[in-house]
């Protein structure tokens, strides 16, 4: 058993939750002020670990969380907990909803229920803190203020809890990952992969929520010409920022994902397409934007079987010299599964394994092979 858990704090948040449900009962909880001091600790304590969030349900990935994980490759991941997430709003005692003129918590937990406190409180101000736990620190001090929280910030805090289970979906859940020190029987590229595999859960959960409504392609105007594979990838690279490269990948999201996933004509309401259209392509970006550190850890000790290819700039060499077939063979399984887990369609099922196939997978590839040979 571990001597001593460290967690996002302060005391009161779902981390701490998580961080109780690994502990023993001589296991000491330690709050940490923000993820990367959860990262510090570790690295000066290795009888220890740390249980980060990762990817919500509803918010998906946590980016501070994955490019900590990504930069820290001298800390493992030895075990992943999914925990089903309630939130409550909670205020001073004798606040009433229609009083509340703010509120408080951290933007995973404010767009987790987003819907629900436009019902609840419409007027209400929200502000993003830090932590759960902060938001019911100032929801404490602050008459018209009330926090989105678990409900063991409100014990803490001496606040009443208004309204428990605002969480906009009611299978609203958390993955966490348990990190170590490393175990130097674990490289870097399948503690990689680790991330990659939660990233891929979240985008077929996204493509999986778009294909229930259909392709409108009115909401679409765009009359770019199709880019190949290999002049997206390019594009891909050549921008550096999260905006930049989803601007690159909207037309082959609209002319290639969506005729894939979705069935042709028109909703009547498509705000809702307008919505899990965002999701898809922030889940898409984050999960293309890993190949380029698969690529990166391969060029750090290069195999003779990359090292020809790259030395005579082979980009059709050095592509089937990356394939690994069992890899990809594992990752085409897992999005059928997480895909018959959320909707029990096997024809979906199988579209968005089609996806992963023919189009997700080989622009990935061709995303590693730019980086390598562009060096």
């Amino acid at each position: 058993m571990f001597s001593t858990i460290f967690y996002l704090g302060p005391k009161g948040t779902h981390s701490q939750e998580a961080a109780r449900v690994l502990s023993g009962p001589d296991t000491a909880l330690a709050p940490c002020a923000s993820l990367h001091a959860i990262f510090d600790a570790l690295r000066q304590d290795s009888r220890s670990v740390g249980v980060v969030p990762v990817v919500n349900s509803t918010e998906g990935p946590v980016i501070q969380a994955i490019d900590e994980l990504k930069d820290n490759s001298d800390l493992e991941i030895i075990q992943r907990l999914d925990l089903p997430i309630h939130h409550c709003l909670m205020a001073l005692k004798g606040t009433t909803c229609e009083d509340i003129r703010c509120v408080y918590s951290h933007p995973q937990a404010l767009g987790q229920c987003r819907q629900t406190l436009k019902r609840l409180c419409p007027n209400a101000l929200v502000t993003e803190t830090a932590s759960t736990a902060l938001a019911a620190v100032r929801a404490s001090t602050e008459p018209g203020a009330a926090a989105v929280a678990a409900s063991a910030a409100a014990e803490l805090h001496g606040l009443e809890i208004l309204a428990r289970d605002i969480q906009d979906d009611s299978e609203n859940r958390t993955r966490f990952y348990v990190i170590k020190q490393k175990n130097l029987s674990m490289t870097k590229l399948v503690q990689l992969r680790s991330i990659i595999a939660s990233l891929d859960e979240t985008l077929v959960q996204a493509l999986c929520q778009r294909a229930q409504f259909r392709i409108n392609a009115g909401l679409y105007r765009d009359r770019m010409q199709t880019e190949s594979l290999e002049e997206l990838a390019a594009d891909f690279c050549g921008q550096q920022t999260i905006a930049g490269r989803a601007r690159v990948l909207r037309m082959f999201y609209t002319r290639t994902i969506l005729p894939t996933l979705c069935a042709p004509g028109e909703d009547s309401d498509n705000r809702k397409c307008i919505s899990t259209d965002g999701s898809c392509m922030n889940a898409l970006v984050q999960r293309l934007n890993l190949a380029e550190h698969v690529a990166s850890l391969k060029s750090e000790e290069m195999p003779d079987s990359l090292r020809i290819p790259y030395e005579h700039n082979d980009p059709d060499a050095m592509e089937e010299a990356i394939t690994n077939h069992l890899v990809e063979a594992q990752v085409i399984h897992r999005t059928l599964e997480v895909a018959r887990q959320r909707f029990p369609s096997a024809e979906l099922s199988d579209r968005i394994a089609n996806l992963y196939e023919h189009w997700i997978i080989p622009l990935s590839r061709k995303i590693q092979v730019h980086y390598l040979l562009k060096r």
